[in-house]
Order: C-alpha cells, then sequence, then structure tokens
C-alpha cells in the first residue's frame, strides 16, 4: 500500500497553491496561483460556503499550466516588469 504524502491533494494535482494555473474561460488571460482567486458565495452550498472564481471573469473552472506556458508566462512576466521600471526612470 502507498504511503500518502502531506503535500499532495490529490493524485497528480500539486499542493495547493504551489503550480500556476490559468482560467478556464479561452477569452480571459488571467494567469496566477490558486491562492489568488476570489471567493464568492457559492449558490450551490448554501450560506457560509465559498467558491473560488477567477478574478477578472468569475469562471469557476482553471486548470494547471503546462511548462511550456509555466515558461511563456514568466517570459511575459519579467518583460511587463522591465517596461514598468523604464517607464519609471527618468
Amino acid at each position: 500500500m502507498e504511503e500518502k504524502t502531506g503535500n499532495i491533494a490529490r493524485e497528480g494535482r500539486p499542493a495547493y497553491n504551489t503550480a500556476p494555473i490559468r482560467c478556464g474561460k479561452l477569452k480571459c488571460k488571467w494567469r496566477g496561483y490558486e491562492g489568488e482567486l476570489v471567493g464568492v458565495a457559492s449558490k450551490r452550498h448554501g450560506p457560509g460556503v465559498t467558491d473560488k472564481v477567477c478574478p477578472i471573469c468569475g469562471t469557476h473552472g482553471y486548470y494547471h499550466m503546462t511548462p511550456r506556458e509555466i515558461t511563456a508566462w514568466e517570459r511575459n512576466k519579467l518583460a511587463a516588469g522591465l517596461a514598468e521600471t523604464a517607464a519609471v526612470a527618468p
């Protein structure tokens, strides 16, 4: 019998808030981590329960990014950060 490790919630899934995710809606370009999802009142489970949704479009679904998507996402974040610092510097 296999031992269950504390850092893996489900089979094949990384631990919470450790792997980059993307919004499940194709037109939405949001990328981030599970901890950045917004909690809204659940319509299914009643009062006091929240669902995690995309902070931009409100979609409930999301996907874990592939290694290529992660590389592109990090490259774009770096380029955006460099563009911001260049705009601020005199």
